[in-house]
């Protein structure tokens, strides 16, 4: 159970550096970090959603206002 909790965790990481090419911060500080990562996250999370429409063939404007 350990270990599928850990992979699950990890995979988002490892795609944001991976598969994106994010390795590094360009901001420093904190607040600028955690503004910089904050966006990072938007955006993987907006692209999940537009594969998930893709995929299931949803009509994506639908798919977002369902969430809202």
């Amino acid at each position: 159970m350990k270990k599928d909790r850990s992979a699950k965790a990890e995979a988002p990481f490892g795609n944001s550096k991976y598969n994106k090419k994010f390795t590094h911060f360009l901001l420093r500080g904190t607040k600028y970090v955690v503004v910089e990562f904050t966006l990072l996250c938007i955006a993987l999370n907006i692209e999940k959603i537009f594969t998930y429409t893709q995929a299931h063939n949803i009509d994506l404007s639908a798919a977002l206002k369902a969430i809202t």
